[in-house]
C-alpha cells in the first residue's frame, strides 16, 4: 500500500457512491452478459456485447477512484460518450434520452468535490495512468 494513500481520507458520501457505483455496474454488466447467452431477438448483439464492456470500463474506473486515481473518471466520461454513441446509433434511442448519461458526469463531478477535513476527494487524487 501506498503511504501516501494511508493519509488520504475521503467523505463517508464519497465512499458510499464508488462502492455503489461499482457494484451497481457490475450487475448491469452481468445482466449485459446474460442477454448474449440469451441472444434476445431484439437487441443487436454487437451492441450488447459493447454495452457490456462499458460496464466493466465503469467497474475499472470505480476501482481506480477507489484507489485515488482520478484517471478513473476521465474513463467514465470516455464510457458515457461510447454508451452515448452505441445508444443512439445501435439501438436507436432518442438522442436527448441518451444525453442524460451527461447529469452523471456532473453528479460524479460534484460528489468527488465533497470535503473531508477541508479537502475534496478530488484535489488528493493523482493522475497516475490505468493500473490499480
Amino acid at each position: 500500500m501506498d503511504k501516501n494513500n494511508d493519509l488520504k481520507q475521503r467523505h463517508g458520501c464519497v465512499t458510499f457512491w464508488l462502492w455503489l457505483v461499482l457494484i451497481v455496474n457490475a450487475g448491469f454488466t452481468l445482466q449485459y452478459v446474460a442477454s448474449l447467452v440469451d441472444a434476445d431477438p431484439l437487441l443487436p448483439l454487437p451492441a450488447v456485447f459493447l454495452l457490456a464492456l462499458l460496464g466493466a470500463c465503469n467497474v475499472y474506473a470505480a476501482l481506480l477512484l477507489l484507489r485515488w486515481n482520478k484517471t478513473g473518471f476521465y474513463l467514465f466520461i470516455f464510457s458515457s460518450l461510447a454508451a452515448l454513441v452505441v445508444n443512439v446509433t445501435m439501438l436507436d434511442l432518442h438522442p436527448v434520452q441518451s444525453a442524460t448519461s451527461f447529469f452523471g458526469i456532473a453528479i460524479w463531478w460534484g460528489v468527488l468535490q465533497i470535503r473531508r477535513d477541508g479537502h475534496s476527494a478530488w484535489s488528493q487524487m493523482e493522475s497516475r495512468g490505468l493500473r490499480l
